[in-house]
């Protein structure tokens, strides 16, 4: 449906005579999400596509993170008739007896009083899990300037997993697995199994020869947007500029203890000579 469209509402008592009506209703539903996971505990803004968000209860709009026995209901921004965002629980999601640490819970939206039971039912699911613990990355150097492949090593207990396959949209390729290079920037990555990935280094706005090396650390988004912070894995940048040598050092330490003599003596002879 369009933005603006809606149903007439009608009822008919033996299956075929209508009854007139002058009564309408606005239906919405949802296309998919993005992400559709998200690190436990996170608030991941998660944006919601669909259709007929912009209606008089939009101030209403709410999303709803599992089933009927154990769910979550945060509050939902609507941008306009086809998108909103609300965020994923920012408190620990309390898990049914015996359910994995990781699990998929089933997502939908409403903008009516629970009263009417307004929230969608459809095949959308979140998933919840806990951040891969990074081990290890190599090789330990790369060059500036050069497509290099680093393979990023994560524990056994806390491993990476086969991401699902994403939802095909506007918006899909933002939320693969990516790897960021501290300031030197993210790029994608390939799951090779469940203690590697594959990342490819960016490209960077410095030219080679504008850095000597430089030690950055390696973080993980397995949803293209939360990163495993303070993972402890580096990476070297080496670059063709020449670091600032000891000589150089030394060298502009003896011209600033010259510059300082220079000026106390001519201090000196300006009082003496006011002296006289």
């Amino acid at each position: 449906m369009e933005e603006g469209e809606s149903l007439l509402v009608t009822v008919a008592l033996n299956t075929y005579s209508w009854a007139a009506s002058d009564f309408s209703m606005l239906p919405y539903g949802i296309n998919a999400i993005y992400p559709n996971m998200g690190p436990v505990a996170s608030s991941t803004n998660i944006l919601v596509t669909g259709k007929g968000f912009d209606n008089d209860l939009r101030e209403n709009g709410r999303c709803k993170f599992g089933t009927e026995d154990h769910y979550i209901i945060v509050e939902a921004n609507v941008l306009d008739n086809e998108h909103l965002i609300c965020k994923s629980p920012a408190d620990v999601f309390t898990l049914p007896e015996g359910a994995s640490e990781q699990i998929s819970v089933p997502f939908s939206i409403a903008f009516q009083e629970d009263l009417y039971f307004p929230f969608t039912q459809s095949g959308e699911k979140y998933r919840m899990y806990h951040q891969p613990k990074l081990e290890e990355a190599y090789p330990k150097e790369v060059h500036v300037g050069r497509l290099s492949e680093v393979y990023v090593r994560a524990t056994e207990d806390q491993p990476f997993w086969q991401p699902a396959p994403p939802a095909t949209g506007e918006a899909f390729e933002q939320y693969g697995i990516k790897c960021k290079f501290g300031r030197f920037g993210s790029s994608a990555a390939t799951y090779i199994n469940k203690t590697t990935v594959l990342c490819l280094t960016p490209n960077t706005r410095e030219a080679p020869s504008e850095v000597s090396t430089e030690t950055v650390e390696i973080n993980i988004a397995m949803n293209g947007v939360d990163y495993n912070d303070d993972s402890g894995v580096t990476v070297v940048f080496v670059g063709t500029g020449q670091g600032m040598s000891i000589g150089v050092i030394i060298m502009g330490v003896l011209i600033f203890a010259l510059l300082i003599i220079a000026i106390i003596v001519f201090l000196f002879g300006l009082s003496t000579l006011i002296a006289a």
